[in-house]
């Protein structure tokens, strides 16, 4: 029985000793499944390098190495270089010139020195490592790529014989119950089992260690690639702009390529006879001639000359002239200047002919009320006037416009005369004194009526005389006063005042004392006051014990009514 109990003991801790294993034979399959992810993410991230290296050389133009193409800044330094050739054939005077050689000297030795300039870029020790790098690290890419499928394979295989060890362990795990006696003989040959697969174990955490490290290094060396794949593009851009400009300055026209006027010229007396024409004997005035193209009496002429001046300025700014006094002569200028001169008299004369006017006004007819429509009716009759002659002149006659001198003189001649006939008809309507103000105004119109008519007509045949006149000025003035004093006859004197007059009455002459009649001093003119007095008497009896007393109380009661 003791021997049965030592089998069954040692064959429980056989049994022990198994599961053991069998554990162990588990994290060796999921050590191996791990490797197998690790692997795979190495050759990725190998493969998203070997990208970078085919974006180096797309944009190289090799893709096994960095190169710098210089190829296009060479041709623009032979096209420049033949320019200067043709230049200093057409012009042989510049080759007296000290600059001009000097320069011409350089861009040959610029365009002898770019034949070697490709070369000294790519032999530089920057870009040669680059190389040895990039060399380096396709044929580790490479080598990975093609052991990938081998690994793969070895880990299967090795995982093929991880699972007949389980299955061995397992059928050992069976056979205990079958044979007790080769029991110690198992029992001794299982720790060794188990220490060899932890030291398989260990060499595999190991191997995954190993792999993660260098798929950590992998991933520097793509960012560092892609670093230098940035810097490359960066360079390249340079390139092509100082190439771009170096080709926009080779294809400039000559009148935009500069003047090179040697030394010696200044000294010729023929070309001394000809700055005289455009500078002056000290050499302090300089003259310089402007031919527009359009009409030097038209609006777009004349408006350009303020643009003309600013563009002298800046161009002078920076320079030697910067303070220099600068002028525009020449009729387009002259008629600006007219013209910026007669709009600020006329804004002046606007103010102070109506203020005088207005004023003047005010003390002859002892009135505020009346100047102020009567200001009001001749201003729109100008503005009617102006308006009408605008359009005759620019879509019947077919000018850009009306001239500045029409406006001015047509508004003083307009106002001269019509404030005339205001003041006629207004005088004439203060000195009548008989009858309502509505009687008062329409016997004014009818005893002036004929004489400014007559004065209208007369006035109107002096104008109308300068209508055949041929100068343009006199024409657009003339036609300005027939219209404005037509228009001011026939509809705003007979209508627009005698309309005021009514509709304001007695404040016509506010805030002064108004010129009534002798009847209109206690009447109103339209309204007719009755009163009506009406008293009634009351008797009131009042009796009392000693006698009887009679009091009588009268009240009186007024009734107000208007007719």
């Amino acid at each position: 029985m003791e021997s049965i109990r030592e089998e069954h003991n040692g064959a429980t801790e056989l049994k022990d000793f198994i599961d053991g294993a069998l554990d162990k034979v588990n994290s060796l399959k999921l050590s191996k499944s791990q490797l197998e992810e690790d692997y795979s993410a190495i050759v990725n991230s190998a493969n998203d390098v070997l990208d970078n290296l085919n974006k180096i050389g797309s944009l190289t133009g090799n893709p096994n190495s960095v190169n710098v193409d210089t190829s296009k800044l060479k041709e623009s330094l032979s096209s420049l270089n033949s320019h200067l050739s043709e230049y200093s054939k057409a012009h042989p005077e510049v080759l007296n010139d000290e600059n001009f050689k000097k320069f011409s000297d350089d861009i040959n030795n610029l365009n002898n020195n770019s034949n070697n300039l490709q070369g000294t870029f790519n032999n530089t020790p920057e870009i040669k490592a680059i190389n040895e790098s990039i060399g380096a690290l396709k044929v580790l890419i490479n080598t990975l790529n093609s052991k990938k499928d081998t690994v793969i394979n070895d880990l299967d295989k090795f995982n093929s014989g991880i699972s007949e060890i389980e299955n061995g362990l397992k059928a050992l795990d069976s056979g205990l119950g079958k044979s007790l006696a080769g029991g110690e003989e198992i029992s001794s040959k299982v720790p060794e089992i188990s220490n060899a697969l932890n030291q398989i174990a260990n060499g595999q955490s190991k191997i995954q260690d190993g792999f993660k490290e260098f798929s950590g290094q992998i991933n520097e060396l793509s960012n560092g690639l892609e670093a230098g794949s940035n810097g490359l593009t960066e360079i390249q851009n340079g390139l092509k702009y100082a190439n771009g400009f170096i080709n926009d300055w080779s294809n400039l026209s000559y009148n935009l390529s500069g003047i090179c006027v040697p030394i010696e010229v200044f000294s010729n007396d023929e070309f001394k006879k000809s700055l005289n024409q455009y500078m002056s004997s000290d050499g302090k005035l300089a003259v310089i001639n402007v031919i527009t193209t359009k009409n030097p009496y038209s609006n777009e002429a004349v408006n350009e000359i303020p643009n003309l001046k600013s563009f002298v300025q800046d161009g002078v700014k920076g320079t030697k002239l910067e303070n220099a006094n600068i002028g525009i002569g020449g009729m387009a200028s002259t008629t600006y200047e007219t013209k910026r001169m007669a709009d600020s008299d006329y804004d002046k004369a606007l103010i102070f002919v109506i203020v005088g006017v207005f004023i003047t006004l005010i003390i002859i007819l002892r009135s505020l009320t009346m100047p102020i429509y009567l200001m009001i009716s001749l201003l729109l009759t100008y503005f009617t006037s102006i308006s009408v002659i605008q359009f005759v002149v620019t879509k019947i006659m077919g000018y850009p416009g009306i001239s500045w001198i029409t406006s001015f003189f047509g508004f003083v001649v307009l106002m001269a005369l019509g404030i005339d006939y205001s003041i006629f008809i207004m005088t004439r309507f203060n000195q009548d004194l008989n009858g309502s103000i509505k009687d008062r105004i329409i016997r004014t119109m009818k005893s002036m009526g004929g004489v400014i008519i007559s004065a209208v007509i007369i006035l109107s045949g002096t104008f109308a005389a300068l209508l055949p006149s041929g100068v343009l000025s006199l024409i657009e003035i003339s036609m300005v006063v027939l219209t404005g004093i037509l228009l001011y006859v026939v509809f705003v004197l007979p209508l627009f005042i005698p309309a005021m007059v009514k509709i304001f009455g007695k404040a016509n002459w506010w805030p002064f004392k108004p010129a009534l009649s002798k009847e209109d001093k206690n009447l109103d003119d339209s309204t007719t006051i009755v009163t009506t007095v009406v008293t009634t008497t009351t008797t009131t009896t009042t009796t009392t014990k000693k006698g009887s007393s009679k009091v009588t109380k009268k009240e009186s009661k007024t009734t107000t009514t208007k007719e």
